[in-house]
């Protein structure tokens, strides 16, 4: 300890994605930077914020899980998977042996739980290790039919995270029964999620002036439910003429669902704007009049903070961290379930609500008192005291 900070060192996993990535470790970094002396983050590329520069260092791991080959098949997709997952851990352990001494606590954080050997390694170098549960691999992969061996390998690694760990972070309350951690609930802390700039994400068009254009912004895979998504969009508009859709973000179901919009009426209708800077995303925000997330798994997805901030009605499923800050018209709106019929249903019923103007208001006042930078900095304070 130095005068009474603890040093931080933040793993995070690269991930195929590594632009989302670097957005929530460079957001972590951010709030760590009040709470502690000195700060080590080993990850991908990421930018240090000018002011935490003095006291953070940054190991490049110069690797990057790659997305699943469609040139391969998916067994053999898997297996370089997981051969790029061991390297990359392998990679990880080195850094943390060489490194660790001058640090108190590691926390691993994007992708953290599948991280086994880092996790044992850190506890092994008797640091105070906290792993951060964003979302579980397994549950995604089963959710969306990747595989039950594939799933078992992700929940075994998982498991073995949660054990070797001294504590469990997950970003509200419901986030542990969502995830399933109810067995290793004397570990979990389930107060970690981040921040939302209110001064950058703000109402700058009033939602009675947008277009009816619904969004979605996100990694672009089956696991975030986007091919339910596009399966519903064609619902949507024999419903609802007057009405266009705008698809931020990049994965491995791009290219499908490109193909699928050009293959039939909706062309023209659907806008794939792909990747976008984050510091563009509060204008598309406030194009929308409803931001629809129909994923099978999640903790607590910045991006639905970002939009209640915006004055952006948000439609999702009940996964993970959601529930416990959208209460369904009260302030946004909930499906149970995200199949194609569910979300076309409830895309209507949301755009219809004569609740709008006050949903807004309530979503705005959930982000202010709950999610602001000095919330998020005093609850990370308690959780590396």
């Amino acid at each position: 300890m130095n005068h009474g900070k603890p040093r931080i060192a933040v793993v995070s996993f690269p991930m195929a994605s590594d632009i989302v990535v670097r957005s929530q470790v460079e957001n972590l970094a951010r709030i760590l930077g009040r709470t502690c002396s000195s700060l080590l983050l080993i990850t991908g590329r990421i930018s240090i914020p000018h002011d935490l520069a003095p006291i953070t260092k940054h190991v490049n791991l110069g690797l990057s899980l790659h997305s699943h080959n469609p040139g391969h098949t998916r067994w053999l997709s898997c297996l370089l998977q997981f051969l790029k997952i061991a390297v990359i851990d392998m990679r990880i352990c080195f850094d943390l042996a060489r490194l660790s001494p001058s640090y108190d606590i590691v926390l691993f954080y994007v992708g953290g739980p599948n991280l086994a050997l880092p996790i044992i390694s850190s506890r092994l170098l008797g640091k105070r290790t906290i792993v951060s549960v964003l979302g579980r691999a397994s549950m995604t992969i089963a959710n969306s039919g990747g595989g039950h061996l594939v799933s078992s390998v992700f929940s075994a690694l998982e498991r073995i995270g949660y054990l070797a760990s001294d504590r469990i972070l997950v970003e509200s309350k419901s986030a542990t029964k969502q995830l399933k951690l109810d067995e290793f609930k004397d570990k979990v802390i389930d107060s970690g999620a981040r921040y939302v700039d209110t001064d950058e994400f703000r109402i700058q068009l009033s939602v009675d002036k947008r277009r009816n254009t619904i969004g979605y912004v996100g990694r672009l895979d089956k696991g975030k439910g986007v091919q339910n998504l596009l399966d519903s969009i064609g619902i949507v508009m024999r419903e609802m003429q007057e009405i266009d859709f705008i698809i931020i973000g990049d994965g491995p179901a791009r290219n499908y669902m490109e193909q699928s919009i050009r293959n039939c009426e909706m062309e023209g209708r659907v806008n794939f704007l792909g990747w976008v800077p984050h510091d563009d995303i509060p204008a598309y925000l406030n194009q929308m009049k409803l931001l629809v997330l129909p994923s099978y798994s999640e903790g607590l997805p910045t991006i639905v903070l970002e939009a209640m901030a915006c004055g952006t009605p948000v439609l999702a499923t009940t996964v993970g961290g959601i529930p416990d800050v959208i209460r369904d018209e009260f302030s946004g709106f909930l499906m149970e379930d995200s199949s194609p019929s569910s979300i076309a249903e409830n895309i209507i019923r949301a755009l219809g609500s004569r609740q709008i103007p006050q949903i807004i208001e309530n979503a705005k006042r959930v982000v202010q008192e709950e999610f602001s930078y000095e919330a998020a900095v005093r609850r990370y304070s308690q959780i590396v005291s």
